[in-house]
């Protein structure tokens, strides 16, 4: 039929794994009518399960043929363009703690190589601004090598003209660089934040440059924190109340004050940027203050948490699996 032909065509546009809302979007049918479709190729063996929920792949020699398929058809263009939509409205995230949110990320994981796919698309088209707000909401989730985002993340910087997207990148930089542990292109970063107009960005400039100076100038560190609060004030309420009692908390931490870092940390837990990896490191300081006081229960518990918790997103950060691994070694060392 020639619904299924098409749709089949489409499917090679995908990399990897794909849902049947994606199959609609680039088949431009209804969820309905594109699961139908999707019944009758996986009868003909022409689609198979994939091993992510709810989702499906082609075998490598019938995603060839669907691939040339879609060339010779002369749709490969508009089917890429449809491809590229699906996802930038997936993957967006609108603000800071949109993008660090935990489920969020976690959820796009199985969709990473086609939201990459999205970037190059974009990119080779030179959409500049529709890259930058593609790679903000991606470069807290992508599998991609931190160096190759990171690349990724300058291509675009150096082409974008709209300030909140020059901003919007630089923020999603700090995190790159902080994955390749390369300090000094984190300071400049943080320099590059601290230029921006706009207050409540150069604000965090100001409380990324805290983790960096906290273990040797723990005072510094927290006057960059208040400077921080200064610029960016209550908008939105409570969320940069909540950041900046966070990075407190990690200062007094770093410092060796476990106690304080503790209170702080468990002011946060429950709050909006408790659902962020910050918040789970909240979780790890508690624990460690009471683990520090001889009572391994908390720390076990927390433990336990974290390792749950980061089951998934390990695979977004593999720092994370060194976090469990710690966390883990500790409980058990205390557990007799």
């Amino acid at each position: 039929a020639p619904d299924e032909q098409r749709v089949f065509r489409a499917l090679g546009v995908f990399a990897g794994a794909f849902d049947v809302e994606a199959v609609a979007a680039v088949s431009e049918l209804s969820v309905q009518d594109a699961t139908d479709v999707l019944e009758v190729l996986f009868a003909r063996s022409l689609v198979v399960p994939s091993s992510a929920t709810n989702r499906f792949r082609l075998l490598e020699t019938l995603k060839a043929y669907a691939e040339r398929a879609l060339v010779d058809a002369g749709e490969r263009d508009s089917v890429r363009a449809l491809h590229c939509d699906h996802y930038r409205h997936l993957g967006r995230a609108d603000t800071l703690l949109a993008a660090w949110e935990l489920d969020r990320c976690v959820a796009l994981l199985p969709d990473v190589g086609n939201l990459l796919l999205a970037a190059d698309w974009l990119e080779s088209n030179r959409r500049w601004e529709d890259l930058a707000e593609h790679l903000f909401g991606l470069a807290f989730v992508s599998g991609d090598d931190a160096g190759v985002m990171l690349a990724r993340l300058n291509r675009c910087r150096r082409r974008v003209t709209h300030q909140h997207h020059i901003d919007d990148l630089c923020h999603a930089a700090i995190f790159s660089t902080m994955a390749l542990a390369d300090w000094n292109a984190y300071i400049d970063a943080t320099a590059e934040l601290r230029k921006s107009p706009n207050p409540t960005t150069a604000a965090f400039g100001y409380l990324y440059l805290a983790l960096v100076t906290a273990r040797h100038a723990p005072d510094d560190a927290h006057s960059l924190i208040d400077r921080f609060a200064e610029l960016a004030g209550e908008d939105p309420p409570g969320d940069h109340a909540d950041h900046q009692v966070f990075w407190r908390s990690m200062v007094e931490a770093m410092s060796g004050d476990l106690d304080t870092a503790a209170d702080l940390a468990g002011r946060v837990v429950d709050r909006p940027v408790g659902r962020t990896s910050l918040g789970l490191n909240a979780q790890l300081i508690v624990g460690a203050a009471a683990w520090a006081h001889g009572d391994p229960a908390p720390f076990a518990a927390v433990a336990d948490l974290l390792e749950a918790a980061y089951r998934d997103t390990g695979r977004l950060d593999p720092f994370y699996e060194n976090i469990v691994g710690f966390a883990r070694c500790l409980a058990l060392l205390t557990s007799d």
